[in-house]
């Protein structure tokens, strides 16, 4: 007599073959590739808030000045 537990393993393995074929999602070949300096200077932005140095709503301005993001109004 075959056990469940052997009968539920071998659907697993079937349904593993049956999406092998299907590709992961990691579009890493479309990012765009940052400077060095980008990166530092966020570390450095980083860094500041940990210390203090910077509030948490002011984290954000300076990476989307680091990154050359517009700034979008959500109120009107």
């Amino acid at each position: 007599m075959k056990s469940k537990y052997s009968q539920e393993q071998r659907k697993i393995e079937r349904s593993a073959e049956q999406h092998s074929d299907v590709q992961g999602t990691d579009n890493s070949e479309n990012r765009a590739k940052l400077p060095d300096e980008a990166w530092e200077e966020m570390y450095k932005a980083l860094y500041e808030y940990y210390f203090g140095r910077i509030d948490f709503l002011s984290l954000p301005d300076r990476y989307e000045e680091i990154l050359g993001i517009k700034k979008t109004l959500l109120l009107k």
